[in-house]
């Protein structure tokens, strides 16, 4: 399964905005009840991706066939900068999951 870019961005804010908390340090309320609170948001956030990726077909056939007739007309071009990109971003995700 392929990760989209704005999986990445998502995936990558989650991150940063978990590591901004732990990094603050404030405990404003008791650890227990803000696990808690973050447990239960935590479920609720994955079976709403688990949904979305369920109805996500696993082959997009429509963009296949797009980029195989454009490279049979030899007009399919991606530039090294982004092919650069988007291994970086799976390289990222990787690393957090």
């Amino acid at each position: 399964m392929l990760i989209s870019s704005s999986q990445v961005q998502n995936a990558i804010k989650a991150y940063g905005k978990e590591a901004r908390i732990r990094s603050k340090g404030k405990q404003t309320e008791p650890l227990v009840t803000r696990e808690k609170l973050e447990l239960a948001k935590g479920k609720k956030d994955i079976q709403a991706i688990r949904k979305k990726v369920d109805q996500t077909p696993e082959i997009r056939d429509e963009r296949i066939a797009n980029i195989v007739d454009a490279v049979k007309e030899g007009k399919y071009s991606i530039s090294g900068d982004e092919i650069a990109r988007k291994m970086l971003e799976r390289s990222l995700v990787d690393s957090l999951i």
